[in-house]
C-alpha cells in the first residue's frame, strides 16, 4: 500500500503566485522511501510537513494546506501539484511532471533550502560540486528571486548607504562603488541634473533679462526727461526769455522782470529811501558791567519828531517784551536778550554794540517803514530806565535814525513804500531803490530780444520730438531695431508719457486771457501724422512780435512747478508731470516696492527654489545610481560563479 504524503511548500515560487507551488512524494509501507514514489512509513502517520493519506484506489480526496492551498491525489503513482512550478533556474524532476530541483546541490543542502521536487540523479553524482553562489541582498538561495520577507533588508540596505554618503562624504562612497560597474556615477548625477536645470535656469534668465531691460529703459527715459526739464529751467532762470531791462541810471535804481511782464517806458524820480528806526545808548567803559535786571516792553508804531520823541501811534504790530534775567545783567546780556526775543517772535529788531574809543555802545535798530517806529518802556531795578525810550522819558538813548516811508514819483506821482524793494508798482516789474536823487528822473523800459525766443519755441520743439521718437522705440513691439526695443511694450508708465506727448501741442497751459495763446498749437508747435512736431515759422513769427510776452509764459508754464498758494495748489507743467511718473516708476512710493522691484525678488526667490530643488534632485539620483552600481558589482560575482562553475561542470564531464 502507498500513501500520498505531502512534503513541504516550495519557497521556490515567486511573484503573484508566491506559494503556489508544493512538493508531494509517495511513500510505501515499508519505511523511508523517496519523494515521488518511494516506499513510505506506516500508514497512519504524520509525515515531514504534511499528513500521510491514502494512496491509489483510494476515493479521491482533498485536504485544504496551509495558506488555503489543496493538492489533490488522484490515485497514480504522479502527484500533481496545483498551480505553477519554481522559476527558470529549476528544471523539471525525471519522476514528478511538475515539481523542479536547483541544479548543482546535493539532497541534503536541497533540502536545507527547501527546493521542491525530487533530486536528479545528475544531482546525486555532483553532490561533492560546493554548492550555491553567493547571494544577493534579498535574493533567494535557489533561484536568485527576490523573496518578500527579505524586502525590509534592502530599504535598510539603501538607508545604510544613504547614511554613509553623508557620513563619510559621497565622493569616496563613488569612488568605492565605481568599483563594480566602472560608470562614473558623479559625472552621470551632474550631466542629468545639469539636463534638468538648464531649461529651468534659462527661463529665469529670460525673465531677469527682461526685467534688467525694462529698468535700464525706465531709467533712460527718465534721465532724457530730467535732463529736458533741467535745461529748460536753466535757459528760463538765466533771463534770455525775459525782458532786458532798460535803466538810464543805475546808480539811483534797479530793474528785473518776470515772465511774461510787460513794460512800457516809464520815468522814476527817487525823492528818499525807506529806513528804519536806530537808537543808540550813551558809552559805557565795561560793557560787562550790570545794566539792571527787569523787562523791556517794545511798542510799534509811528513816533513822531526827529531827535527825541514827541509823540506816538500804536501801528498793528504787537508788543515785544524782553525780560533781563541776572544772566543777562550786562550790556552784552541785554543785546543777546533782545535778539532772542525778537528772533522768537518774528520782529524785525537787532540789537548790536559798537565799540569805539570812548567806549562800548548799545545800538537798536528796526525794519524800514514809518510804521515801524517804536518805544520801549522799562520795569524793574532803576538802573535799567536808562534804556527806555518814549516821549517825555529821559534815558541813554537817543534816536539817531527816523522811521521813514520811501517816497518817489512815478510820470508826476508820488508814492510811498515801506521797502526800497518795490514789486506792487508795474506787473511784472521790481523796483530796487538805491539812493535819494531828487530832480534826476529815471527812464526805465522793458526789452526783448525776439530772436532768443523763436529759437526756445524751435528748441522746445526738437526736444519734444526727441521725447516721442525715445518714448515709441522703448514701447515699440517686435520689429524695431532700438537695443531695447519692447523692453517697455507693455509698460503703462511709458503708454500715458507717449500718449502726454502726442497731445501736448493742443493741451491749454494757460487759462484764457482774450486773444493771449494759452497752448503750443497758438505758437506754431504742431503735430502731423506719424506723431512729429514741426513749427510754422510764420504763425510763430507773427506771435513773436505782438505778444511776445505770452510766448515767455507759455514756455515757463510748460516747465512750472508745482505751487500751493493761499492752501490753492497749482498743478506742475506736463514735463515735470512726466518726470514724476518716471520717478513715481523707478523709485516707488515711500515704503512701497515698485512692481519691477517686487519682479525681481519673485526670480530671486525662484532661482533659490530651483538651486533647493536641484540639491535634493543630485541626491536621489546619486543614491539610485549607487544603488545600481552595487547591484552590477554583485551580478559580475555571480557571473564570476557561474563561470566557475560551468568549467568545473567541464572539467568533471571530460
Amino acid at each position: 500500500m502507498s500513501i500520498l504524503v505531502v512534503i513541504e511548500k516550495s519557497p521556490c515560487a515567486f511573484g503573484a503566485d508566491s506559494g503556489r507551488a508544493w512538493r508531494v512524494g509517495w511513500v510505501g509501507a515499508g519505511g523511508a522511501g523517496k519523494a515521488g514514489g518511494g516506499e513510505g512509513p506506516t500508514p497512519g502517520k504524520w509525515g515531514r510537513k504534511g499528513v500521510v493519506r491514502q494512496g491509489p484506489g483510494h476515493p479521491r480526496r482533498e485536504k485544504e494546506m496551509r495558506g488555503g492551498r489543496r493538492a489533490w491525489q488522484t490515485g497514480d503513482r504522479r502527484g500533481v501539484v496545483r498551480p505553477r512550478p519554481c522559476s527558470r533556474f529549476c528544471v523539471p524532476d525525471r519522476v514528478h511532471s511538475t515539481p523542479t530541483v536547483c541544479p548543482g546541490t546535493t539532497a541534503r543542502a536541497q533540502d536545507r533550502r527547501g527546493c521542491p521536487g525530487g533530486i536528479k540523479p545528475e544531482a546525486r553524482r555532483r553532490s561533492a560540486v560546493p554548492a550555491v553562489p553567493p547571494r544577493l541582498p534579498g535574493q533567494h538561495a535557489c533561484d536568485g528571486s527576490a523573496s518578500r520577507r527579505l524586502r525590509p533588508r534592502q530599504g535598510r540596505v539603501a538607508k545604510a548607504l544613504a547614511a554613509a554618503a553623508v557620513s563619510t562624504g559621497m565622493s569616496s562612497v563613488i569612488q568605492s562603488l565605481n568599483a563594480g560597474s566602472g560608470i562614473d556615477v558623479q559625472a552621470l548625477t551632474t550631466s542629468l541634473v545639469a539636463a534638468e536645470k538648464e531649461p529651468r535656469t534659462k527661463l529665469l534668465d529670460e525673465r531677469q533679462a527682461r526685467v534688467d531691460a525694462r529698468i535700464s529703459a525706465l531709467g533712460q527715459f527718465r534721465t532724457g526727461l530730467d535732463g529736458v526739464v533741467s535745461a529748460l529751467e536753466s535757459r528760463i532762470s538765466s533771463g534770455v526769455l525775459s525782458a532786458i531791462a532798460s535803466v538810464s541810471d543805475v546808480s539811483v535804481l534797479g530793474l528785473s522782470f518776470s515772465a511774461g511782464a510787460v513794460l512800457p517806458a516809464q520815468q522814476i524820480e527817487v525823492w528818499s529811501l525807506a529806513q528804519g528806526q536806530t537808537l543808540s545808548s550813551a558809552a559805557v567803559a565795561d560793557a560787562g558791567a550790570a545794566v539792571g535786571q527787569g523787562t523791556l516792553t517794545f511798542s510799534f508804531g509811528s513816533v513822531g519828531g526827529s531827535g527825541a520823541a514827541t509823540g506816538f501811534t500804536a501801528g498793528t504790530l504787537s508788543d515785544l517784551v524782553v525780560t533781563i534775567g541776572p544772566e543777562d545783567d550786562s550790556l552784552t546780556g541785554l543785546r543777546d536778550a533782545i535778539n532772542d526775543a525778537a528772533a522768537s517772535a518774528g520782529v524785525a529788531i537787532e540789537a548790536r554794540i559798537l565799540t569805539d574809543s570812548s567806549g562800548s555802545r548799545l545800538q537798536i535798530r528796526g525794519a524800514t517803514g514809518e510804521a515801524q517806529g517804536f518805544t520801549i518802556a522799562a520795569e524793574g531795578d532803576a538802573a535799567l530806565s536808562a534804556y527806555a525810550f518814549g516821549a517825555g522819558v529821559e534815558s541813554s538813548l537817543s534816536r539817531t535814525q527816523a522811521a521813514s516811508d520811501a517816497l518817489l514819483v512815478v510820470d508826476g506821482l508820488e508814492l510811498k513804500r515801506s521797502s526800497n524793494t518795490v514789486s506792487d508798482l508795474l506787473p511784472g516789474a521790481t523796483l530796487t531803490l538805491k539812493k535819494a536823487s531828487p530832480g534826476t528822473l529815471v527812464t526805465i523800459e522793458a526789452q526783448r530780444d525776439t530772436s532768443e525766443l523763436s529759437q526756445a519755441v524751435r528748441d522746445v520743439a526738437e526736444t519734444l520730438n526727441q521725447l516721442v521718437s525715445f518714448g515709441r522705440e522703448l514701447s515699440a513691439g517686435a520689429g524695431s531695431s532700438a537695443a531695447t526695443a519692447g523692453a517697455l511694450v507693455s509698460d503703462s508708465t511709458t503708454r500715458r508719457v507717449v500718449q502726454m506727448l502726442g497731445s501736448l501741442s493742443t493741451r491749454p497751459l494757460l487759462e484764457a486771457d482774450g486773444t493771449a495763446p494759452t497752448m503750443l498749437a497758438d505758437l506754431g508747435i504742431t503735430v502731423d501724422r506719424t506723431g512729429s512736431y514741426s513749427v510754422d515759422e510764420t504763425r510763430l513769427a507773427k506771435i513773436v512780435a505782438t505778444q511776445p510776452q505770452a510766448v515767455e509764459k507759455l514756455i515757463v508754464a510748460l516747465n512750472a512747478p508745482a505751487t500751493t498758494t493761499s492752501g490753492v495748489t497749482t498743478a506742475a507743467g506736463p514735463l515735470r508731470q512726466m518726470a514724476a511718473l518716471f520717478k513715481l516708476a523707478v523709485d516707488g512710493e515711500a515704503g512701497q516696492p515698485t512692481a519691477l522691484a517686487t519682479e525681481a525678488a519673485a526670480i530671486a526667490r525662484d532661482r533659490t527654489a530651483l538651486d533647493e530643488r536641484m540639491e535634493r534632485l543630485t541626491d536621489s539620483y546619486t543614491l539610485q545610481f549607487t544603488k545600481l552600481d552595487l547591484a552590477v558589482g554583485q551580478s559580475k560575482q555571480l557571473l564570476t560563479y557561474l563561470q566557475q562553475q560551468i568549467a568545473l561542470w567541464t572539467k568533471s564531464d571530460s
